[in-house]
């Protein structure tokens, strides 16, 4: 229709979960898309609608039937997405060196960082690999996620019997749930177990009264 045909445009944009819409500036062409607060919306979606009734103003009641249009904006989820998330990673220290002396080894993750920051990151244990195949030592029980650490205790020959000397490796992983390699990266963590036996010791010999001579008789 020509533009200086008068009509009347209303536009309807649904509700967002808490009320929140990250539409602004609605007028009659365009609309501004704008939200960083967290991931709340990931998943929704909002339907604008547009009803347009033209008139004249030479004669009441002229008004036309509304041509009514919508369209639908979805919130996808940016934190499986490399395009717009990134993971860093930071300096991991590993549990100290353990020799069977029934003294408590911890590790405790440091947090990656991730951008967006409301990206949620998942903590677990891949695997642990070790001297023997397989190794003698798995990955954490219980929710490693939560405690974002384990400890070790090796309590002398009970545990020197029956875990091996050497470096077990514990590969963890973080997530932020997306499937790209970049959103799921991999650390080793090293728990070095050394062997108290093969230390240098100094063995003393008991002192002896001297030799004995014992001449073999028929019993009686």
């Amino acid at each position: 229709m020509p533009s200086y045909c008068p009509y009347t445009l209303t536009t309807t944009i649904s509700p967002l979960p808490g009320g929140q819409t990250p539409l602004t500036n609605v007028d009659d062409y365009d609309f501004t898309v704008f939200y960083d607060a967290d991931n709340e919306i990931e998943g929704h979606s909002q339907t604008v609608t547009r009803s347009v009734v033209t008139y004249t103003t030479f004669r009441a009641g002229s008004e036309r039937p509304p041509v009514v249009d919508d369209f639908v904006v979805s919130y996808l989820n940016p934190c499986v997405d490399p395009a717009y998330t990134t993971i860093t990673a930071t300096t991991q220290t590993d549990p100290p060196t353990d020799s069977y002396d029934s003294v408590d080894r911890t590790y405790t993750y440091n947090p990656y960082t991730v951008v967006p920051a409301f990206c949620p990151l998942t903590l677990t244990c891949v695997s642990v690999s070790g001297p023997e195949d397989p190794a003698d030592l798995s990955c954490p029980v219980g929710d490693f996620n939560a405690t974002r650490s384990f400890t070790n205790n090796f309590d002398g020959a009970a545990a020197y019997n029956s875990v091996h000397p050497g470096d077990y490796v514990y590969t963890l992983k973080v997530s932020t749930g997306g499937t790209d390699p970049s959103l799921n990266p991999t650390f080793p963590v090293t728990q070095r177990l050394v062997n108290p036996c093969d230390n240098d010791f100094v063995i003393n010999s008991p002192s002896m009264s001297g030799d004995i001579e014992y001449t073999v008789t028929q019993s009686t």
